[in-house]
Parts: structure tokens; C-alpha cells; sequence
């Protein structure tokens, strides 16, 4: 009778799973084992011992060695592959910061010349005068031209103010071809002017915004309501024009 060879089959499968340990352990090549091996045992004689429980011993041995499944390695791979890709996200995030920041910085050292005017005077006449002005590039030039505006001429210059102290433009929004431009309440409290001056006011206003070509009009609000008038005099409750007429000939 032959005697079955225990030390062989354990080490036959001992080998199987170090070699797949570290790997992938497929459930097809432990069946093809079992298989052959079972075949092997049934040529052999000897008492008492169920194929059953030879198989269960095999698998037993196999499972204790600790073979790793595929899906387990998967698991691993697609963890570290979803690692690496939210890296690669955050840092593309921050190219993409650094690039608009540095955009807006180049935007910001770049200069935009826009068109304001102030009152100049004679003897015996007053009349707009235009005064070009640099405000950077990245900015609103509407409202950075109005902003210029409210500044008023440069130092030691001849040319007057055309807004009062404590104007402050609250908003500005064009649609349309038609500019509404927002003061707060003190361009109105403080403007001390007559007729001819308040026409001289409105005229800067219109002919400021009108040098963009998108302004064909502006309406003129304090603190976001229609007016009658800034100083008693003219009518601001409809848009405004151009006023080529209250420059100097």
C-alpha cells in the first residue's frame, strides 16, 4: 500500500503561497492545485483518510499563509492613485491662484489714460476744459474717470473743481448706452452754485462718461433717487447729453 506523502503536498502548497503572498493569489490556480493534487491522491492507497478533508487541509494551508486577494491590491492602487490625483488638484488650484494674482498685478502696474474735465475761467466767461488723467488699466475706467473727477484738478493748477467737497459716487452701472451714475447726498448739500455753475457741473458729469463710446447718456441720481435738480436750476430728472457747447471755441 502507498503511503501518502504529507511533507510534499504541505510544501508543495507552503511554495504556492509564498509565491503568490506578495502578488495576486487567483482563485482559479488554487482549484487547478486541488485538482492535480487530489488526482494524485486517488492513485494512491491508504485508509481511512476522505479526499474531502484533504481538500479542506489544502485550502486550510493556503489561507493560513496568507495569500493576498486581488481585490485588497486594487484597494491599495486606486487609494494611492486617488492620493496623487487630489495632489495634483490642490496644486493645480494654486498655479491657477498665483496666476490671477499675478494678472491682476500686472494689470494693476499698467496705465489707462481716460478724459475728465474742470472748470476753467477768463474774465469774463467760464467753460469746461478736458484734463487727461492716468488710472490703471484693470480698473473700472468709468468710475475711476468719475473718481478723478471728484479728486479735482491737480495742485497749483488754474483749472477749478467742478464737484464740492464730500461728493462721493456711490455707483455706477451703464446699459444700454445710458450711464446712471450714484452720488451720495452731500454733492448736493454742498454744491453752492448758480445757474451757469450747475450747467457746468452737469456738462462735466455728461461729457466725462460720454468720452466712452458705450455712454450716449447719463442720468444723475443722490443716494439712489431721482432729483429735480443738484443746485435748483436745472432739470436732472431725465438723462443728460453731451455738452460740446460749454467747452472753450
Amino acid at each position: 500500500m502507498a503511503k501518502l506523502n504529507w511533507g510534499v503536498i504541505i510544501t508543495d502548497y507552503s511554495l504556492c503561497s509564498l509565491l503568490f503572498s506578495e502578488t495576486l493569489c487567483p482563485l482559479w490556480y488554487l482549484l487547478k492545485v486541488i485538482q492535480r493534487k487530489v488526482s494524485e491522491l486517488r492513485k494512491l492507497r491508504f485508509p481511512g483518510v476522505s479526499l474531502v478533508l484533504i481538500i479542506l487541509v489544502l485550502i486550510g494551508i493556503m489561507l493560513v499563509s496568507g495569500c493576498k486577494t486581488a481585490p485588497d491590491k486594487n484597494q491599495e492602487k486606486i487609494s494611492s492613485l486617488q492620493n496623487e490625483v487630489n495632489s495634483l488638484k490642490k496644486e493645480t488650484s494654486d498655479l491657477k491662484a498665483e496666476n490671477s494674482d499675478l494678472k491682476g498685478k500686472v494689470a494693476d502696474s499698467e496705465m489707462k489714460e481716460v478724459i475728465v474735465y474742470f472748470i476753467g475761467s477768463t474774465p469774463t466767461n467760464f467753460y469746461l476744459v478736458p484734463e487727461k488723467r492716468e488710472v490703471p488699466a484693470g480698473s473700472d475706467l468709468k468710475k475711476a474717470a468719475l473718481e478723478e473727477l471728484i479728486k479735482g484738478p491737480y495742485y497749483a493748477s488754474e483749472l477749478q473743481p467742478v464737484l464740492p467737497k464730500g461728493a462721493k459716487l456711490l455707483g455706477l452701472k451703464v446699459e444700454g448706452g445710458l450711464a446712471t451714475v450714484d452720488f451720495n447726498s452731500a454733492t448736493q448739500k454742498n454744491l453752492n452754485v448758480g445757474s451757469s455753475g450747475e450747467a457746468l457741473v452737469l456738462a462735466s458729469i455728461a461729457n466725462t462718461l460720454t468720452e466712452f463710446p458705450e455712454v450716449k447718456e447719463v442720468q444723475i441720481l443722490i443716494e439712489g433717487k431721482k432729483l429735480d435738480s443738484l443746485a435748483g436750476h436745472i432739470d436732472i430728472s431725465k438723462p443728460l447729453i453731451r455738452n460740446e457747447q460749454a467747452m472753450k471755441k
